[in-house]
């Protein structure tokens, strides 16, 4: 008995000189804010990034297959369309009759318009032709067209783009050119190469105006999916080595020390409840 507590006491003397000699270390930080912080921040490049990396590794829009309706056929045997406006419009629209949409996982565009001509009682009184044109593409005459660009939810969204003169600004960078356009702010990208024989290649196209409701939700799931993935599980490590009262920074069993002998962690900033109560076995 005598050899073996002699034994302990020394083991006990050497740890504690260890722990003297060895550099204090800070013991794991377990504050919200930085992670939280930057969930956001990884968030909020993962939306755009998802958005612009995915328009230029994806097929062209004008790839997609164009889908009409849904039509249903009335009690007189004629068609309606089967939905209304892409979203709220003046009542003197009515309903729209037409519909199309091409969309593959990551862009939409859809259109939808009444072939019914829209009269406002307070209309200004211009020449007909210029109003007969005008009523083709524009708003008030019974016409919506949205184009986005997202996932999970549309990141980018331009709505009802203005007709008239196209502004185009081009610029060359690796082997693409683009081309943004206004109004309407979308950006064409080109090989810069020329195309010889072969099916013709269609740009890749991708609004540029921000869809804050879109970009909140995508922010808030990307940020999640990082903390499920990268925090989260340190943060259970943490909490399970308390419980267990081992060190926080190594997994040693901080049973009776003040300081962890594998890495100078001092047990006393946070120290685990039981960790308290447990006898020291030296004198």
């Amino acid at each position: 008995m005598g050899e073996g507590d002699a034994r302990s006491r020394a083991e006990r003397s050497d740890g504690a000189s260890i722990a003297a000699a060895a550099p204090r270390r800070r013991p794991p930080s377990t504050g919200l804010t930085l992670p939280f912080l930057a969930a956001l921040i990884i968030g909020v490049i993962a939306s755009f990034g998802v958005a612009i990396v995915g328009t230029m590794l994806t097929e062209p829009l004008a790839n997609a297959p164009t889908q009409s309706g849904p039509y249903v056929t009335q009690p007189d045997g004629t068609m309606k369309l089967a939905r209304g406006w892409i979203w709220p419009a003046p009542k003197e629209w009515g309903e729209p009759d037409q519909y199309q949409i091409q969309r593959n996982w990551l862009t939409t565009f859809e259109m939808a318009a009444t072939s019914k001509p829209v009269e406002y009682p307070s209309y200004p009184s211009i020449d007909k032709s210029v109003r007969a044109r005008s009523q083709l593409h524009r708003p008030s005459a019974g016409f919506q067209r949205r184009f986005s660009c997202g996932w999970p939810a549309a990141v980018f969204d331009v709505r009802d783009a203005v007709d008239g003169p196209i502004l185009s600004h081009t610029f060359t960078f690796a082997a693409w050119r683009f081309e943004f356009r206004e109004p309407g702010s979308t950006l064409l990208a080109y090989p810069s190469t020329r195309q010889g024989s072969g099916p013709i290649r269609f740009p890749k196209t991708m609004p540029t105006r921000v869809y804050w409701p879109g970009l909140a939700f995508n922010t808030i799931f990307f940020g999640v999916l990082f903390l499920v993935m990268f925090i989260l599980p340190g943060r259970a490590k943490i909490a399970r080595r308390r419980r267990l009262g081992l060190c926080l920074a190594c997994g040693y069993d901080l049973a009776g020390l003040a300081m962890c002998p594998e890495c100078g962690l001092a047990a006393s900033d946070e120290k685990p409840a039981h960790s308290a109560a447990t006898p020291s076995p030296v004198p």
